[in-house]
């Protein structure tokens, strides 16, 4: 049985050209939120209730060989931080479409306490191939009740 398996593998290996069967390496690269003339694409409420969480989100630009990660938020006190990832196929000489490619990161905020809060978005610039924050004021409000 062993011997079979081993088998179906070479056979594989030999149809994809010593490619990767399961598929192309990739690796988790920050997200593209300003691309070329594109400026950073945020929705961000203007205001906010303490202790009830709101969404936010950001899109980040790929090309034929990107797809949509994960968007990590980390908050301190009255500052959010979104992160959004995203996964590039890293293999060299794989065929990737010539295409640009949308992705829309919604994640959920929520600041406990009112106040001025700010929710700050990291991400990659292209062409200029660095790492930028852009801010953006929340006025979270006492619950009433």
């Amino acid at each position: 049985m062993r011997s079979a398996f081993f088998f179906l593998f070479l056979s594989m290996s030999s149809l994809t050209g010593c490619r990767n069967v399961f598929g192309p390496a990739e690796e988790r690269v920050l997200g593209v939120i300003e691309f070329h003339a594109d400026s950073v694409k945020v929705d961000v409420p203007d205001s906010a209730v303490a202790s009830v969480a709101f969404q936010v989100a950001v899109t980040t630009y790929g090309g034929g060989c990107v797809r949509q990660g994960d968007t990590e938020v980390a908050i301190q006190g009255l500052q959010a931080r979104v992160t959004p990832w995203d996964i590039e196929t890293v293999e060299k000489d794989w065929p990737c479409p010539d295409m640009l490619r949308f992705f829309v990161h919604v994640t959920s905020v929520r600041f406990d306490a009112p106040g001025d809060a700010t929710v700050v978005f990291r991400g990659l610039a292209l062409p200029a191939d660095s790492v930028i924050e852009r801010s953006f004021p929340v006025v979270v409000y006492q619950p009433t009740g």
